[in-house]
C-alpha cells in the first residue's frame, strides 16, 4: 500500500520511507522481543503484493476464525479515525497492544496513512511506565487506563476498548483535559466504527447508567434485525452490511447504546437480563476475574449465577451480594461458583462457554 504512504511517517522516532519498511520488518522478526515479531510479521504483509492482509477473530463469542481484510478498508478506517479524533501528521502515539491483534495492526496503518511517530511498547498492564514523555494520542484496554490514570495527564486523547469499562473504572475517570473515548468495533471491521466520549463528561444523551451513546465515524449508518442486534452498513469498509450478535439500543441510524451480546442474554423468570450491564454493578466490589451466567433452571427457566476465579470468593458472598443496589431480585445471581482458572481465548479474554462447560467435568 505504497500509495497510502505519508511520508512523515516515524517507528519509535526514526523517519522511515516506504522501501524502509520490509529491512525494518525483518529486523523486528530477527531480533526482537516477541510484541515486536508481531509487528513486524505484519509490517511484511501490509508490503507484500496481496491487496489483503490475513486476520484473526477474537474468539471471544466462540472459536477464533480467520478472515481477509482489505488492505484498501483499514487505509479507510484509519482516515476515519483521524478525522474524527483530529489526529494529522506528526502525532506522537503509543502502542502498547499487541500488532497480532486488530487494535495493535491499526495504529501501524494509522501511522503510516497519517504520518504519525509511533513508539511500540510492550503490551503491559502499566503502559505509561515505559514512556516518560507526552504523547497525543494512545489506545488501552480497561485495565491498562485503569493503572495508568495518575499519569494520564500526559496523554492528550485515550481510546478505550477491548472489554466494557468497568463501573468503578468510570467513576475513577479525571475529568481533566484528557479526552477518554470508548470504542466500538471488531475485527470485522477494522477496529472500531463507533465513539463515545466518557472524559471529560458530556452529559447530553446520558443513559441510566450516566453514559453517552455510541455515535459512528462519518460515513458509517446502523439498522437493527429482527433480534434488536446492530447491522453495519460501512460501504468504506465492508462490501455488504454486517449483522452483529450485538443487542442495542438505537436512537437514531448513527447513534446506539450496547446492552450486550445475544448470545449471553439470560430470561429468568421472564425477565430478560443482560449480564455484561449487571457486571458493571460489581466491578468495585470483587477484585478477581469473574462473570455472570445463566444456567437451566426447573421453574425460572435460567438462573443467573456468578463464576468467579479462584479457589475461594475475595470477600463474603453475602457482602458482595448485598453491596448492589439491583433493580429486581431477578438481577442478584442465585448461586456463586468458583473455577480454579478460567479458559481464556488466544486474545487473553475468558471463554464463558468453555469455562462453564469445565465447571460441569
Amino acid at each position: 500500500m505504497e500509495k497510502a504512504f505519508h511520508p512523515s511517517f516515524r517507528l519509535n522516532g526514526r523517519n522511515l520511507s516506504y522501501e524502509d519498511l520490509t529491512e525494518v520488518a525483518y529486523s523486528l522478526v530477527k531480533e526482537g522481543e516477541p510484541y515486536q515479531k508481531d509487528a513486524g510479521n505484519f509490517l511484511l504483509d501490509w508490503c507484500d503484493a496481496h491487496d489483503f492482509v490475513p486476520q484473526q477473530t477474537s474468539g471471544s463469542t466462540g472459536t477464533p476464525k480467520k478472515m481477509q481484510l482489505t488492505k484498501q478498508a483499514m487505509v479507510n478506517a484509519a482516515l476515519e479515525t483521524g478525522q474524527a479524533l483530529d489526529l494529522s501528521a506528526e502525532t506522537v502515539a503509543l502502542c502498547p497492544l499487541s500488532c497480532a491483534s486488530i487494535a495493535g495492526r491499526m495504529m501501524l496503518v494509522r501511522a503510516m496513512v497519517l504520518g504519525w511517530n509511533l513508539y511500540l511498547l510492550r503490551p503491559d498492564s502499566r503502559p505509561l511506565d515505559q514512556y516518560q514523555g507526552v504523547a497525543d494520542f494512545v489506545p488501552m484496554v480497561p485495565l491498562q487506563l485503569k493503572n495508568s490514570l495518575p499519569h494520564i495527564h500526559r496523554v492528550k486523547k485515550v481510546i478505550v476498548g477491548g472489554a466494557p469499562v468497568p463501573e468503578e473504572l468510570l467513576r475513577d475517570l479525571p475529568d481533566g483535559r484528557t479526552e477518554i473515548w470508548e470504542t466500538y468495533g471488531m475485527s470485522e471491521t477494522s477496529s472500531h466504527i463507533a465513539l463515545r466520549q466518557l472524559s471529560p463528561r458530556q452529559t447530553a444523551g446520558e443513559n441510566s447508567e450516566g453514559l453517552p451513546p455510541f455515535r459512528t465515524l462519518e460515513g458509517i449508518h446502523c439498522s437493527l434485525d429482527d433480534r434488536e442486534c446492530l447491522v453495519i452498513d460501512a460501504p468504506s469498509r465492508l462490501e455488504a452490511p454486517l449483522v452483529t450478535n450485538d443487542l442495542v439500543t438505537l436512537l437514531s441510524e448513527r447513534e446506539f447504546f450496547w446492552l450486550g451480546r445475544a448470545d449471553r442474554a439470560i430470561n429468568s423468570g421472564g425477565i430478560k437480563l443482560h449480564p455484561e450491564q449487571l457486571e458493571r454493578r460489581l466491578s468495585g466490589i470483587l477484585d478477581q476475574p469473574y462473570f455472570l451466567a445463566g444456567l437451566p433452571h426447573p421453574e425460572l427457566g435460567d438462573e443467573l449465577v456468578l463464576v468467579a476465579e479462584g479457589e475461594t470468593l475475595a470477600i463474603p458472598e453475602e457482602d458482595l451480594l448485598g453491596g448492589v443496589q439491583w433493580d429486581s431480585e431477578y438481577e442478584r445471581p442465585r448461586k456463586v461458583l468458583l473455577s480454579t482458572k478460567f479458559v481464556r481465548t488466544p486474545s487473553g479474554k475468558v471463554d464463558r462457554i468453555k469455562t462453564l462447560e469445565s465447571l460441569k467435568k
